[in-house]
């Protein structure tokens, strides 16, 4: 298991995904250590970015799940969100007037992407 929080990246300096548990076997010692790096999980405050970059968030787990890791073994990718996206603070999505379409253009990538 890997524990990922997510927003959005609204200025140059910012990321739109934080890991919080790096990757770990679920086994005893491996559910007490998640345990405690969960809490590490947080809302952002608004200089962090705020928004729900759904693209990132997928992108990040896909990676995460594809990356050195046992193709034969089952990978499930859990994705808890309010269900809205909103990336229109994040110049990485390109001009203002156009940032909710390329978002959702980006997400549909990644769910192909995912599915694979």
């Amino acid at each position: 298991i890997s524990v990922f929080g997510f927003a959005a990246a609204e200025s140059a300096d910012q990321r739109a995904v934080d890991p919080a548990c790096p990757r770990t076997r679920l086994d005893a010692a491996g559910r007490e250590s998640v345990g405690g790096c969960v809490e590490k999980l947080r809302s952002r405050k608004k200089s962090e970015g705020t928004g729900t970059d759904f693209p990132s968030a997928i992108r990040q787990g896909v990676h995460e799940l594809s990356s050195g890791t046992d193709p034969s073994v089952p990978r499930v990718l859990f994705l808890l969100t309010d269900g809205e996206m909103d990336v229109t603070g994040s110049p990485q999505y390109g001009d203002p007037a156009h940032r909710e379409a390329e978002g959702k253009r980006q997400l549909e990538l990644e769910l192909k992407n995912a599915a694979a």
